[in-house]
């Protein structure tokens, strides 16, 4: 009766903590919209903000009314897109026009904003847009 009761505690123990792991293990998907994504890469390559001093880090902010906003590194902009499922499409709206020191990454993350970008994935923390299987721009997301 003492083994079966020990072997009984053993398995509810031993899948109470397995249940435990796969909670803390797994990770879910941030959002699209309202999540502040902040800029890594551009087709590939990441930011050199050493190189090219930013004085916002670039981010993006997808609303949940079919908007959306961000900082170029100086300027902000804005504009609309339509989300269904995987699919996205952006369209440009306009930016501020202030001079900036260092406007490389903000003139290259314009250009890639105005790409044809057409699908998405989020993997976790990940959001990368693309334009068919281009990858245009990847970001981090940060939970508001």
């Amino acid at each position: 009766m003492k083994i079966q009761l020990s072997i009984f505690l053993f398995v509810l123990l031993c899948l109470g903590g397995c249940k435990t792991n796969k909670s803390v293990t797994s990770t879910e998907n941030l959002p699209l919209q309202g999540t502040r994504w902040n800029l890594v890469s551009i087709e590939g390559q990441e930011l050199e903000t050493n190189k090219y001093p930013v004085q916002v880090k670039p981010y993006i902010i997808f609303d949940t009314t079919g908007q959306y906003n961000g900082n170029l590194g100086c300027n902000i902009f804005f504009g609309t897109y339509y989300q269904k499922k995987q699919k996205i499409e952006i369209e440009y709206g306009s930016a501020t026009k202030r001079l900036c020191p260092n406007m490389e990454i903000e003139k290259a993350m314009m250009g890639a904003i105005k790409k044809d970008i057409n699908n998405y994935i989020i993997d976790g923390k990940n959001l990368t847009l693309y334009s068919g299987k281009k990858e245009i721009m990847k970001f981090e997301g940060v939970e508001k």
